[in-house]
């Protein structure tokens, strides 16, 4: 038996058959590659980012003693009072001297606590009265805490006709006045004040049936009582907050005026630090967060195809089973009778592999399944007559992994051009299918591309010759 030989046009067929192997192997080696370049981005990204901030914590360093460093801790907690204060003056609604008086409602409820009858608490002795005034307090306590409370105070400020930036602080408040639970609207004629009643009521209403499991209580409406109030009073609160403001700056202002300029640099760090915070992500020093590495990804899917192509190239020259290019004469010096094309298990995009065959085979004349069979069924018919036989055996090293429909056609149509045919196994392991063969004293060898060994095909051979067994030829199955 020959060595096997490359053949580049079989090998290049055989590339382009493994497409399914290319496509895996590119996808691994893009994953691969990408996951490679992303840990050594990673890895250079963290050592820039250490001495990046290695380099800025030195320039940062300096040097002072307990008293300078007190006063620029004094500045830095001025400078945050001063920045709460001014936010909170922003959102002053009255913060203008546009208005000369403003309207005030007061929305009263009371808390009548029940007896165990249903009926409002009426003898009760020292114990009693303290235990019920604490319960009063409780559920007062409760309601002006939820009155008092984000969620209600976003509601006002949706219905009151008021821009998103103010606040109600200094305008709305909650407070309890002499068992009454009293809630207090300052307001504007261009304000929503309707709407702004509703809410509050609808909320009170709303909390009452949650609070029923702290006691049995009625929640009684007592009325609302409207009034004027000076503007001025209302801007009182602002001034003195404006005051504030003002003092705070000329407190920062004074300090500083007496630090150095050591002070005033670690000051600045302190407020604004030495960049932006954005310099790591996208400024002038840029440090690349890593990301996909496209020219990476681009290199793993070229060597995956390429580890892919001697892959296949090398399993089919190394391979150890037929291939589908052998010819049985100069391998194994047997008279081939040609080709059967046996159906196929269909694979995942069968329909590329029908079209590349298709480009494979164009100068090919096409043939069917049925016409293979009967070329060949005509050949082994042609040759037992040239040769007055009657009878023969079909064997193989690996035939009863052939379809039993296949066997079965080869030996029907033999059998009815008056050929005697039998079925055995491999006659160099089966004993019973040597003494048959043996008695017949001819055999069709029925080899199976990507199946058949070549060792057990040599030994096959071998055996026959042995016994002095005929061997007329060899049908391929495909």
């Amino acid at each position: 038996m020959e060595d096997r030989q490359l053949n580049l046009k079989e090998a290049f067929w055989n590339i382009l058959l493994g497409w399914r192997m290319l496509l895996v192997f590119a996808v691994i080696g893009a994953l691969l590659f990408s996951a490679l370049a992303y840990y050594k981005d990673m890895q250079k990204y963290e050592t820039q980012k250490k001495n990046f901030t290695a380099d800025k914590e030195k320039n940062n360093q300096i040097e002072m003693s307990e008293e300078e460093m007190r006063q620029v801790n004094l500045v830095l907690e001025l400078d945050k009072l001063f920045k709460e204060n001014e936010e909170y003056m922003a959102s002053y609604v009255f913060r203008k001297n546009t208005y000369e008086e403003l309207k005030r409602v007061n929305i009263l409820y009371y808390i009548d606590l029940a007896d165990e009858q249903g009926g409002i608490a009426g003898s009760l002795n020292a114990n009693d009265i303290y235990f019920e005034n604490t319960k009063n307090a409780s559920i007062i306590a409760s309601y002006i805490y939820y009155m008092n409370g984000e969620n209600v105070k976003e509601q006002l400020l949706k219905v009151s006709g008021l821009a998103e930036e103010f606040s109600l602080d200094g305008i709305y408040s909650v407070t309890q006045n002499q068992g009454l639970l009293v809630l207090t609207v300052i307001y504007s004629d261009d304000m929503d004040i309707d709407n702004m009643i509703k809410v509050l009521k609808e909320e009170m209403q709303k909390q009452k049936a949650a609070y029923t499991a702290i006691a049995d209580y009625n929640l009684v409406y007592v009325g609302e009582n409207n009034d004027t109030v000076k503007a001025t009073e209302i801007m009182d609160g602002y001034n003195d907050r404006l005051d504030y403001i003002i003092n705070l700056q000329q407190d920062i202002v004074n300090i500083k005026s007496k630090m150095s300029d050591k002070q005033l640099e670690y000051l600045e760090v302190c407020l604004h630090g030495d960049m932006p915070e954005e310099v790591n992500d996208d400024s002038d020093i840029k440090i690349a967060k890593p990301g996909l590495n496209t020219r990476y990804m681009v290199l793993g899917i070229l060597c995956g195809i390429v580890l892919a192509c001697i892959y296949i190239v090398l399993g089919n020259v190394l391979s150890v089973k037929l291939q589908e290019e052998d010819i049985s004469e100069q391998r194994f010096g047997l008279k081939s009778y040609g080709h059967i094309i046996e159906e196929r298990k269909k694979k995942f995009l069968n329909i590329i592999d029908s079209s590349i065959l298709k480009i494979k085979n164009r100068r090919k004349k096409k043939l069917t399944e049925e016409q293979y069979c009967m070329s060949v069924i005509t050949s082994i018919v042609l040759d037992c007559r040239q040769n007055q036989i009657e009878k023969l055996c079909l064997t193989g090293t690996e035939i009863e992994k052939i379809s039993e429909e296949t066997l079965k056609k080869i030996k029907d149509m033999l059998m009815s051009e008056g050929i005697k045919t039998s079925i055995y196994e491999n006659i160099f392991y089966n004993a019973q299918a040597l003494k048959e063969c043996v008695e017949t004293g001819n055999i069709v060898v029925i080899e199976q591309v990507g199946v058949s060994i070549y060792d057990e095909i040599v030994n096959e051979i071998k055996k026959a010759e042995d016994f002095d067994i005929n061997i007329m030829g060899v049908v391929v199955v495909c």
